[in-house]
């Protein structure tokens, strides 16, 4: 987990207290870009690449483009591969974003398996990407009243400027009905999500919002249910596999359900050793403990 924060100004100030509000989200580093028509701000936790030379923001090689980017790509090695004319100076997914833009153009997000928010802002186009992954895991906040655009990881970041504290009464009446706000509300009124599989650009004055991708209609299986549950469970562990890149050691949180079990029964078969953690409550009923359920699936 790591934060980005930015907006379309320059305001070495107003970037540095947005990234002081969001320290949590990366411990590890914090840095800040400026240009006279924007400001990034970056707090990293280190994932791949933890040497100082993968910190952000960064540069793309003909230092054209520059990134802030939260999550990971889970193919970033494979698409390396594809990228034999880009000068690599690290070992991480986030200059291997930097590549592919440099590119694929916009298109790049369509060959990314990961999660992931990111922006990307061109210096000599003046132009201002930013993007969320398909399933929308990673967070992206916004305001925008038709001249400031302002983004961060988190919403009390935005809220260091001085921007309206309006509650957005729609979301509200969301919250009451199905207890959250979907996309693109959130409970201030001016402050929207960037919905999933979706990216805006900013340019010249106008912002302009595209989904990229989208799930499309299933086809019925010809397989035996034999070959269909062997089938999936390649899969699951394939997905697994790929979620164990990391150069920091890694561990499973247990909740107590079949997801995570499952997890941890695939992970068992690709690590010889994994740390697990659960979280306990004392409560009256100990059934309702996660830690409880965890142990208990574990047991069976």
């Amino acid at each position: 987990m790591c934060g980005i924060n930015g907006f379309n100004f320059k305001d070495e100030l107003l970037v540095t207290k947005m990234n002081e509000v969001t320290k949590h989200r990366g411990p590890d580093s914090s840095g800040i870009f400026l240009d006279e028509e924007v400001s990034f701000g970056h707090n990293r936790l280190s994932i791949i690449d933890v040497s100082d030379r993968a910190s952000q923001p960064m540069y793309s090689d003909d230092e054209n483009l520059v990134i802030i980017f939260n999550g990971e790509i889970y193919n970033f090695k494979e698409l390396k591969k594809e990228l034999k004319d880009y000068l690599f100076k690290t070992d991480s997914d986030t200059e291997v974003i930097l590549a592919s833009y440099k590119k694929w153009g916009k298109d790049c997000v369509k060959k990314f398996n990961g999660i992931f928010a990111f922006a990307i802002w061109d210096k000599k186009t003046k132009e201002l990407f930013v993007v969320r992954d398909q399933m929308g895991i990673k967070p992206l906040y916004y305001f925008w009243d038709g001249k400031k655009f302002i983004f961060s990881s988190e919403i009390k970041a935005i809220l260091e400027h001085k921007v309206p504290r309006i509650l957005n009464k729609e979301a509200f009446n969301h919250y009451l009905r199905v207890l959250y706000v979907p996309e693109p509300h959130t409970m201030f009124k001016g402050i929207y999500k960037l919905p999933p599989a979706s990216f805006g650009v900013l340019k010249e004055g106008e912002l302009n919002i595209t989904k990229y991708w989208e799930l499309t209609e299933g086809k019925k299986l010809d397989f035996s249910k034999k070959e269909i549950i062997k089938q999936l469970k390649q899969k699951i562990l394939n997905s697994v596999e790929r979620q164990l890149i990391s150069d920091r050691p890694l561990g499973i949180y247990l909740s107590g359900g079949i997801d995570s079990s499952v997890v941890l029964h695939n992970v068992s078969k690709l690590r010889s050793k994994i740390d697990t953690f659960s979280i306990g409550f004392d409560l009256t009923e100990a059934e309702e403990s996660e830690k409880f359920n965890a142990d208990f699936n574990l047991a069976k």
